[in-house]
Order: structure tokens, then C-alpha cells, then sequence
């Protein structure tokens, strides 16, 4: 059943009645949103990802964040309503596509150790959650048992938030060996 004229305008009666209920609100909503947003997926879905990722599931996920979001999608004409739950559903598969493809790389991607991420761990701020610090202490474990083992301490410095100057002079190193030995360390995530 098509939208009046004033619907179209604004969608504001259409949600409070489906909100109130009525299914045949739901469904006039539904019809003027799915189409739009199943496009964006298939359009957003690489070909591999397709036959892992159900644009169902995805449209799911849109319709709930549209809900979570409707207070602030009230006085918001039916045309600006399509384009952002398009656009949702367009960030939606995206994000999905890049979840399989990171499941694909697998937990044997190796990545260097920076010195900057040291000091980002928990460990140097102790306002974190529990499992945020058990995290933190794991891949700090790692982390050191892929440097010599005079270094050990430095990167515990370095994780406690010292900076790369402190580090090097308390190991008695240059500032770029200390540098050099970060981007040597490998840490299995």
C-alpha cells in the first residue's frame, strides 16, 4: 500500500503506529526500506564473503540498529529514513566482509612491536578491567619472550608508560638499537 503524501513527508505517523502495533505500518516501512537496503548489501558483499554471510542477517542487524536508534529519528522525512537505513546496511556488510576476511588471515598473522603500542597497554594504566590487564600482561609475556633477554626489563619500563629515552639510557643502548630490537620482536596475535 503506498505512503499518502503527508507519510512521505514525514514518517513520524507511520512509526508511531508501528510502534503502537500495527502491522500494517511495520509492513508499509518495511516495504519502503528493504529494498534500498538489501541493495546496499549485496553492493557492499564481496563474492567470497557471500557465501559465508547471510544478507538476512545483516538486514537483521540494520533493523535493530534502527530501532536503537528511532527518538533520534523522529520529524525525519520517509527519503532521509531510506538513505540513512541504506547507509547503514552499507557499514553493516562492510564490517561483516571484514570480519571473515580477519578469521580467514588466521591467528598466525606475525606483526611488529612498536614502542608506542607498549605504552598503550593496560599495564600502564591501572584504572583497566581485569580482563583488559590479564590481556595486557599476556601479550606483554610475549612480547618479551621474543626480545634478548637484556631487554626484557626495558620493555616492562616501556609498558609502565617510560619513554624510549628513559628506556635506552637505563639499558645502556642507543636509541635506535632499542628501536631496532622493538621491530625485530614479534608478537603472535
Amino acid at each position: 500500500m503506498p505512503l499518502s503524501e503527508a507519510e512521505s513527508r514525514d514518517v513520524d505517523p507511520l512509526l508511531q503506529r508501528a510502534e503502537a502495533g500495527s502491522e500494517s505500518a511495520f509492513r508499509q516501512l518495511l516495504e519502503h526500506l528493504s529494498p534500498p537496503v538489501y541493495s546496499s548489501i549485496r553492493r557492499r558483499l564481496a563474492r567470497k564473503v557471500r557465501q559465508t554471510v547471510d544478507s538476512d542477517d545483516v538486514a537483521q542487524s540494520v533493523w535493530k540498529s534502527l530501532l536503537a536508534k528511532r527518538e533520534a529519528l523522529t520529524g525525519v522525512p520517509l527519503k532521509h529514513l531510506v538513505r540513512v537505513a541504506a547507509k547503514i546496511a552499507s557499514n553493516k556488510a562492510i564490517d561483516a566482509g571484514r570480519r571473515i576476511f580477519a578469521q580467514r588471515r588466521g591467528a598466525d598473522r606475525v606483526v611488529s612491536v612498536n614502542p608506542e603500542q607498549l605504552s598503550e597497554l593496560p599495564a600502564a594504566h591501572p584504572a583497566a578491567s581485569p580482563s583488559a590487564e590479564l590481556v595486557a600482561r599476556e601479550r606483554l609475556s610475549a612480547i618479551i619472550k621474543t626480545v634478548p633477554a637484556g631487554y626484557a626489563e626495558v620493555v616492562r619500563m616501556l609498558a609502565q608508560g617510560a619513554s624510549v629515552e628513559e628506556a635506552s639510557k637505563a639499558a645502556g643502548v642507543p636509541k635506535r638499537s632499542l628501536y631496532r630490537i622493538l621491530q625485530q620482536a614479534r608478537l603472535r596475535e
